[in-house]
Formats: structure tokens, sequence, C-alpha cells
């Protein structure tokens, strides 16, 4: 993590101190022809721009029967007559619009697209990642790499987006430039404060949008944070994709509030700006009545005003608000790269049942530290294992090693005899299920947490439930199974939670069920219920369970003690078959 940090740190610092290529950075990864259609758009509309305010002044200057500039005579595409004029520039006016929002629309679009990529990679890349990886990200660090450092990335792209269509804006604008001559004028002053006030009502629906985006936003790390505490039971059940394919509902609710929200924020000051020329078309008719000699003035300050406010200034916040979100834009990015790959090896071997599994001088340790040290552990079907020990001496590691979550760096993993490695991965995770110290349930119905992201029936639900021996009250939970799950099951029992959990591992009959401190957290009645039900059961598996409790010790066929990353037999338990001298060695 202190790696990590200072890799943050660096990217930071890099951001700041060139900030000349985070124009660049920002922009990396976007499809060719998205940019230059971007950039293609901009210069059109600059371009349309600059001979609407070209048509402006030579519209103030013929109007008030003055001299045509020498340079605008050369320029044959402009019509004679101050009426045909000003129809052109309405059409060039509109075409500008049409030109600049379009850039607008495709960075909106392209950084939409480039979000749900974003997300989709660091949730498809944390799923798959090693178990070690996962538990290297902070208590919430997921929801928010997934939720504000990929918006803030997104909305990056779209701030270099917009200053490289300002900064083509700006040069055509400054090409107009050379054909104007300053005359001291204030008259579409007024005109843009109006304008400021009847733009009023857009930036209350841009606030609206905002919040509303927001929400769905929240909606989503709500979802995700479900799915930053299921890494390890997606695993075993074998439905990372299923986790993965569940939140795009909220990717698109995302997409859609964002998009109208982004539309808004970036093409208003467009529609301002050009409505401010549009209507400057209607002042030089009043004052060519009114007062023809103030027209060439008018026609100037429109320049200014384009130029200088709009886009001189709206390069200065960009290249600013570029510092910041290149930064956030690299955290994603370098985090979804830190995330190990899952180290776990697997081969092609078909599995169709587990007899019994046995670890022979297995050590298992990661980051400088053992956590194993040669562990010899055999079970057999119909065994109940249980396995005991001080809090940090390993107990939790060995059952993700049990579970084929991390890879052994020395020693062997044997399942009926034969090589865990050359065991199919689908075969293994189809056969194996997990029942951990704290149940994570998802929003929906007691049957949607039974199946967790599997194909099942209503029968196998109900199967499940009733092996489970999960008893649900008519009038607390009236539509059985189907009934809904409050907020993370505040309407549940500690009792009811287990019990959902132990019928989400029973669902597809596992071979191999491992519990983590099952009955941690329960009174004394209901965890020797539960204890009796998990007894009923390992008939037909090989069930290993961590506890502290002396009665699940006293329930069990056989009992391990585990200190400082050591296994051994503990006092009085007997070893099944023949097991005897190994075990006890």
């Amino acid at each position: 993590m202190a790696a990590d940090a200072a890799q943050e740190h660096g990217v930071v610092r890099r951001s700041r101190t060139f900030g000349s290529l985070s124009f660049i950075q920002l922009l990396r990864g976007t499809r060719p022809w998205v940019l230059a259609a971007i950039f293609a758009l901009s210069a059109v509309g600059g371009v349309s721009e600059a001979i609407l305010l070209i048509l402006i002044v030579q519209v103030g200057t013929a109007a008030v029967g003055g001299q045509t500039n020498a340079v605008l005579q050369k320029l044959s595409i402009l019509p004679p007559g101050v009426g045909p004029m000003i129809l052109t520039g309405i059409v060039i006016g509109v075409i500008t619009m049409a030109t600049q929002l379009g850039a607008v629309a495709l960075s909106v679009q392209e950084a939409t697209r480039r979000s749900i990529r974003m997300r989709k990679m660091l949730l498809h890349k944390y799923l798959r990642s090693s178990v070690s990886g996962q538990e290297s990200l902070e208590p919430g660090e997921l929801q928010e790499l997934a939720s504000q450092g990929v918006t803030r990335a997104a909305d990056g792209f779209v701030v270099a987006a917009t200053a490289g269509a300002n900064a083509t804006n700006l040069l055509m604008l400054i090409v107009a430039a050379v054909f104007v001559s300053p005359i001291a004028a204030i008259a579409l002053v007024g005109v843009g404060v109006i304008l400021a006030g009847l733009f009023i009502p857009l930036s209350k629906a841009s606030v609206k949008l905002n919040r509303g985006w927001v929400g769905a936003t929240a909606t989503f790390a709500s979802r995700v944070s479900v799915i930053a505490r299921l890494g390890v039971e997606s695993r075993v059940f074998g439905v990372d994709d299923s986790v993965e394919r569940s939140v795009d509902g909220q990717l698109h609710s995302i997409t859609s509030s964002w998009i109208r929200g982004k539309l808004v924020n970036k093409g208003s000051p467009a529609v301002f700006r050009i409505t401010i020329l549009l209507v400057a078309f209607a002042v030089l008719g009043i004052v060519l009545i009114t007062a023809p000699a103030a027209v060439g003035a008018v026609a100037v300050i429109a320049l200014l005003l384009v130029r200088a406010l709009s886009y001189v200034q709206g390069l200065q916040q960009d290249a600013q608000s570029m510092h910041e979100l290149a930064a956030h834009a690299e955290r994603v990015q370098a985090r979804i790269a830190a995330l190990p790959d899952d180290d776990v090896r697997w081969g092609s071997g078909h599995l169709t049942e587990i007899r019994d599994i046995e670890l022979q001088s297995v050590s298992f340790g990661y980051a400088g530290r053992v956590h194993l040290h040669g562990v010899e552990f055999v079970a057999h079907r119909g065994e109940l294992i249980a396995i005991s020990g001080s809090s940090g001496g390993g107990k939790s590691t060995l059952l993700k090693v049990l579970l084929r979550l991390v890879q052994p760096v020395r020693g062997s993993y044997h399942v009926n005899a034969e090589q865990a490695e050359s065991l199919s991965e689908d075969d293994w995770f189809s056969r194996v299920a997990y029942l951990p110290q704290e149940v994570r349930l998802v929003p929906g119905t007691i049957a949607d947490n039974v199946r967790f992201f599997r194909e099942a029936s209503d029968a196998e639900v109900s199967t499940a439930i009733e092996r489970a021996a999960l008893v649900l009250d008519p009038l607390v939970f009236g539509n059985g199974p189907d009934s809904w799950v409050s907020d993370d099951g505040r309407n549940l029992s500690g009792g009811q939670r287990q019990r959902i959990g132990l019928a989400r591992a029973l669902l597809k009959s596992p071979q191999l069920l491992v519990l983590d401190e099952p009955t941690s957290a329960l009174d004394p009645s209901t965890e020797l219920s539960v204890v009796e039900t998990i007894r009923s059961l390992k008939r037909d598996m090989i069930t290993v369970l961590v506890t502290h409790q002396p009665l699940v010790v006293d329930a069990a066929d056989r009992a391990y003690e585990m200190r400082s990353g050591i296994l051994t037999l503990s006092e009085g338990a007997v070893p099944s078959g023949g097991d005897a001298g190994r075990l006890a060695s």
C-alpha cells in the first residue's frame, strides 16, 4: 500500500509539474476518429463563427454608409446588400451552433463510453484479482474509485476536448480580428446582461440534472459497496460474471443522467455565445433606424465579447481543471493496473466428485509474512472437522487454501489423490461452498440471496431453505422466500442471516463445505440449533469449520488447533481411518 500511495502521489506531482502534458494524458486512449471529428467540427464552427463576426462588421460598415474594408472586399463569398448579409449571417449562426454542439455531444458520448469501460474494467479486474489483491484495497476505496474516481477521469476528458475545441475556435477568431478595426461602443454589453438573466432557468435545470446524477451515482456506489463485500463468495460460487452483469442497470442509469447534465453544462455556453451574435443582428436593425453611427461599435463589441470572454477565460479555466482531473484519471488507471491477477494454478482435469482432500507440508505467505508453516491435513467425505485457535493464528488463511482461493508457496494439495492444480476451475467451484462469519446479503428477496446470482428453480431454493432449517415466520415474511430483505438484512435475526447463508451454500449440494466461525455471533440456543443442522448434513460432504466455541468442537469428528500458522491435532482427538500416525506426526 505504501508503494501504491507513493505511486499515486507521483502521478499528482507529474500532473502538476508537467501541466502541459495533462491535455495529452486526458485524451490518451480516445478513438482516433472521435478526436478527428471533434476538432473538425470545432474548426468548421470556428470558421463559420469568424465569418459571422466579419458579416456583423460588414453590415455595420455598410449600414452607416462607410467605406468597406479593403480586406473585406476580397471576400467574394459575402453577398451584396445589408438585407442579404443579415440573412446569410443568421444561417451561418445556426451552422456555427450546430457544429459546436456536435463537438460537445461527441465529447460527452466518448467520455461516457470511457467511463463505462473504465468501471467495467475496474470491477472485472477486482473480481478476478487474487484474494491478497482484493484485500489490499482500503475500506471504501473500490466504491470511491468506481464512482468519484472514474467520474472525475471522464470529466477530465470532456474538459480536455472542450479546451481543444475552444483553442480551435479562438484561432479562427484571431483570424477574424485581422479584418476588424477597433471602435469604441458598448451596445452589446447590455444585451449580454439581459441574455444572462434569460439563461437562469437553464442554470436551474442544470442544477436539477446534476442532483439526479449524484443520486444515480450514490445508488451505484451502494451496489458496488455490496460487491466489495462479496469477493470470496462470488469466487467460490463461480458467479463473477453474474455479479458483474448485475450492475449494468445502475451503469445505464448513471449514463442517462450524466449525458443530460453534461449536454446542458457544456452546451449552454455555446448556445449563449451564438445567441448573443444572433441578437446582435436584431440590435443592428434597431440601431440602423435610430442611430446609424453606432452600428460599427456594436459589431466590434460582439467580436470582443466572444473572443475574449468566451474563449480566453474558458481556456484558462480548462487549463486549471486539467491539472486536477489528469491526476484522477491516472490514479484510477494505476490502481486498476496494480490489482494482481489471480495466481491460483488450474488444469483441465475433470472432477466428478470430492471424496477426500489432503494437504502435505503446505506453507503459505505474502507481503513478507508467512501465515502457514508445513501444514498436514486430511479429511474424508462424511467428516465434520473443527479448527480452533487464537485470532491471527492462520485459521482463515487455511480455509482459503482449502477452497483454492490462494496458491501455496510450498507443499501439495491433493483431491482424491490427484494434484489439485490439475483440476478444472469450473468443476472445482461447482462442488465447493463457503459460509463466512458474516453473511453478506444482496438487494432482493430471500430467494435471490439463496440463489446468489446462480440459476436455480424455486424447488431447488425451497429444498436448500429446508435443509438449512430456515424458518420464515409468515407474520414477518408473508411471501415466504419471495419476501424482500431490507437494507443489508436489518429485518433478519442473526440466526436467520446465518441460515440464509447456509441455504446459499447448500443450494447446489456441495461436496466440500467450509464454514468460518458460523456461530460466533449467535446466542447459545441458536448456536446449538445451527450446529445440529450442520451435523445432520455432514454425511454427504466434507465439512470443515473454524470455531472458538467448545460446543462446536465437541460436535466434530476431529478437531485441530492452529497456532502461529502451525496446525496440530487437538489433545484427545482421534483421527479417522489409517491417518492416525501421519496426523499425529
